[in-house]
């Protein structure tokens, strides 16, 4: 009788450490990132890629940066608003970065340190906390924006 109840007592003891795993993963911030290429009304070309940023958590995330990698394997980080301002994102909320053909992320120009052009590679989030969220299918969104053949001085999004 003494071993049922042991084994009882283990399997109860093993149950809770899971529910509290649990509990403590859906208690965290977590972000679902959707990233698509947009084609303009009037060119009928990708002019644009659209970023789409939920908090699946149940804690507030504070977002600072969308982190740019380059072909040559550079970075930049440039804020997300453009009045410098953090985004924070309480539970369900959501959050939308349109980033156009011309914008001047999409491309690295020389500089004293960079002696290359370089173009926009993928994209990724930065919060507050320094962790960085890498934005699914952004190679492929922006290809099809960097490949269009959407003429300059018209207006890529509104």
């Amino acid at each position: 009788m003494e071993i049922i109840v042991s084994i009882f007592a283990a399997v109860v003891a093993v149950l809770s450490l899971f529910v509290s795993l649990y509990v403590v993963w859906k208690d965290n911030g977590r972000l679902k990132i959707g990233i698509c290429s947009r084609k303009h009304y009037e060119s009928d070309e990708y002019s644009y890629v659209h970023v789409e940023v939920v908090n699946c958590g149940q804690r507030s995330l504070s977002l600072k940066f969308i982190v740019g990698e380059y072909l040559d394997g550079s970075t930049t980080k440039f804020y997300l608003n453009p009045a410098c301002e953090i985004v924070t994102l309480a539970e369900s909320e959501s959050y939308e970065y349109k980033l156009g053909k011309f914008d001047g992320p999409m491309a690295k120009f020389r500089d004293e340190d960079n002696d290359n052009d370089s173009e926009l590679k993928s994209l990724a989030l930065e919060d507050t906390k320094g962790k960085t969220w890498k934005v699914k299918g952004s190679e492929s969104a922006i290809a099809k924006v960097r490949a269009s053949k959407h003429p300059f001085g018209v207006r890529t999004h509104y």
